[in-house]
């Protein structure tokens, strides 16, 4: 998990209470027709929500096969005769030929008689008799049209027989008539959610979520499930082409930093200038800068190479692996596979095998990727980039123990391995060996004080332990040294986690201003770091600053790499824009949020 993502998890109710007086966050709650009353109650109907195809159609035979069986009765209800509802014990409603005559009646009487029809069509919708139903609370509705409730009730039939267009309809009127009626807030949110429209359907689980004070879990999941389906058509439709975009420049060297650097064969160390060897031998100068530049520069001549032609196989096979990286890194999985495969073809290496492992587990391959982890173990058995990054595949898996022996192994083999000495620190921690993650980690900032990277990871686990302060010291000695460099990218992570302590121990404005000063500062620094523009949005989403919080989402989703990204930065996208329209909207519900924020605090 990233520290975004761990941030997000471990703050959000303070990020919704603090989002609460301008509008709605991520999470909502709704009923679904299931939870509306049982028959014969004040409000509406039974259950048709959970009502199946199958039943919808049942219930359209018994309806037909039972409604009004029986004769006129002379029983009256303020001088109409009336009819029972052809179940046991079923309710009586008066029978009108001419509305008109009703229509000269005083208010309360057209009221009692209204609310005959309502009992007469809970009735008969509890004992799925839809078409008696949807007539009975026509004619209530007939009879007396300021009742939200009939307009309620007559929706849920409309809900149990999926003509969702009319639950829309009568939902809308309802709440014309009652603008805080819950339930149909609810009922209207799934009859948009069933007819696509992603966007009224989260305004409307949103408000029902508002309403109930944000009391049940399930409106919160309701919210987040729309929302996430709203940011799946979204994406789908945004990125139907792959993005070429250059990741961040940290991004690229913490990639090539995990693997040992490489001794370039004879012919391109002793190349002549103007061969295609001599591009080779340009493009691993411009990958030892280590910035966006100088990596744009390596692809760029990498291609040159290969385009020219290189007569040795090995060096041809090396120019298409790292080809193939920079595709890999770059988003384009369809040319990596293609170059890496004909660079294994041409001359196998441990670094191809598992570079094109990590191909096959970001495609969700996981046996072809255990098979070149294999394969790359045969080749060289001493490899410590091999253990390296089998211990980093079973890390994803959270397989602590498999992960610890890998690094250990990678140790072993090559103890100057500074990454695999951190990460096993790392991955004791995870286990639960807090102590002697604390002494590996003292150890290594003893020995590499000029390391960043040392620094950044033990700030982040004492972060993790709460210890603020030993953390933010951390924290600045690695922001102090990533600034000091003088060619290479700038790692904007210590400075994106500095704020996350300061957020963490902070919560008043000035602690939160802060926080998002370091990460503009990030931001400005690396413009392609999804964790600088993630975080920032998430500071601006915090203290209100919503229409920026939007922007900066959908720049992260620019930047992300999978589909899994896009989507959640989307999510947040259009969490945040409900926010905006909940506050533009709706004054009700904002009221409501106001009143809640100041209960929170």
């Amino acid at each position: 998990m990233s520290n975004l993502e761990t941030f997000v998890q471990r703050h959000r109710n303070n990020l919704i209470a603090g989002a609460l007086a301008l509008g709605i966050t991520g999470g909502a709650l709704y009923y679904l027709y299931s939870s509306s009353s049982q028959a014969g109650g004040d409000s509406t109907p039974g259950s048709p929500g959970a009502k199946k195809a199958k039943s919808k159609s049942k219930s359209k035979s018994k309806s037909k096969g039972k409604k009004k069986t029986g004769s006129k009765s002379s029983v009256l209800s303020h001088g109409f005769p009336t009819e029972q509802v052809p179940v046991t014990d079923g309710p009586r409603y008066p029978v009108i030929e001419d509305m008109s005559a009703v229509k000269q009646l005083d208010e309360k009487t057209r009221k009692e008689i209204a609310d005959e029809f309502k009992l007469a069509g809970n009735a008969a919708f509890n004992n799925k008799l839809n078409d008696l139903a949807l007539e009975m609370y026509t004619k209530a509705i007939e009879v007396y049209d300021s009742d939200a409730i009939y307009y309620s009730n007559r929706s849920a039939v409309y809900g149990a027989l999926e003509d969702f267009p009319s639950v829309v309809k009568d939902t809308t009127r309802a709440l014309d008539l009652r603008p805080d009626y819950t339930k149909c807030f609810n009922r209207r949110g799934l009859a948009y959610e069933r007819l696509e429209d992603y966007s009224e359907s989260v305004m409307d689980y949103t408000a029902a979520c508002i309403l109930s004070n944000f009391e049940d879990e399930n409106m919160g999941r309701a919210v987040d499930r729309v929302l996430r389906k709203q940011a799946e058509k979204i994406v789908e439709e945004r990125y139907k082409t792959a993005k070429i975009e250059w990741p961040s420049p940290s991004f690229v060297s913490a990639y090539l930093s995990s693997f040992h650097k490489r001794d370039l064969p004879a012919d391109v160390v002793d190349a002549e200038e103007g061969t295609p060897e001599y591009d080779v031998k340009l493009a691993f100068d411009a990958i030892d800068k280590e910035n966006l530049d100088s990596y744009k520069q390596a692809f760029a001549y990498l291609g040159q190479a290969l385009e020219k032609g290189l007569k040795n196989p090995e060096v041809q096979a090396l120019a298409l692996e790292f080809q193939a990286t920079f595709k890999f890194l770059l988003n384009d999985m369809e040319g990596a596979m293609l170059d890496i495969n004909n660079s294994i073809e041409l001359n196998p290496t441990v670094q191809a095998l598992i570079k094109r492992s990590s191909l096959h587990i970001e495609l969700g391959q996981l046996e072809l990727a255990n098979a070149d982890f294999a394969r790359a173990d045969q080749l060289d058995p001493n490899s410590a980039d091999t253990q390296y990054q089998l211990a980093q595949f079973a890390f994803l898996q959270q397989d602590w123990d498999t992960a610890i022996e890998h690094y250990n192994r990678s140790i072993k083999i090559d103890g100057d391995f500074l990454l695999a000495h951190i990460q096993s620190a790392v991955t004791k921690y995870r286990k639960g060996d807090v102590e002697v993650a604390k002494h590996k980690f003292e150890q290594m900032v003893k020995k590499n004080a000029d390391n960043s990277n040392v620094h950044n990871y033990y700030g982040e686990i004492l972060l993790d332990m709460k210890d603020i302060d030993g953390a933010s010291a951390q924290f600045d000695e690695a922001i102090r040294l990533e600034l000091a460099k003088d060619v290479a990218a700038i790692n904007v992570v210590p400075l994106i986690n500095k704020a996350l302590a300061i957020a963490s121990s902070s919560t008043g404005p000035a602690g939160i201003n802060s926080a998002i000063e370091l990460c503009r500062k990030a931001a400005a620094i690396d413009p392609a770091s999804d964790v600088a523009i993630g975080t920032l949005a998430q500071f601006c989403l915090q203290i209100g600053q919503n229409s920026e919080a939007i922007e900066l989402f959908e720049r992260n989703a620019d930047l992300a790499r999978t589909r899994a990204e896009q989507i959640q930065a989307i999510t947040f996208a259009e969490a945040s824009k409900t926010q905006n329209r909940i506050s533009r909207e709706r004054p009700i519900l904002r009221e409501r949020l106001e009143i809640a924020s100041r209960y929170r605090q």
